[in-house]
């Protein structure tokens, strides 16, 4: 008898440390195929996403006393996704 892996009850591990820093995660299949249990599995290393930085970073400026401009948000991005927004 001949299983596809997709066909097979799978576990799937935490990824740890979990998100963009990156990490492993462990897939793991099992059946029990006449009383025998058959198992493998593999590690999917994550790479750790690329460092953020600010876009439209404002210039400095000289302004008169009580002519400060109101704060506005700064985005960021990693470079490889749209800007990223706290």
């Amino acid at each position: 008898m001949q299983y596809l892996l997709e066909q097979l009850p799978r576990r799937l591990s935490n990824q740890v440390p979990a998100g963009p820093c990156g990490g492993d995660i462990t897939e793991t299949w099992s059946v029990e195929i006449c009383g025998h249990l058959i198992t493998t599995s593999r590690i999917i290393h994550v790479s750790p996403a690329a460092v953020a930085y600010f876009v439209n970073v404002p210039v400095d400026i000289t302004v008169p006393c009580g002519g400060v401009p109101a704060i506005r948000r700064l985005d960021y991005t990693n470079g490889q996704t749209a800007p990223l927004y706290d």
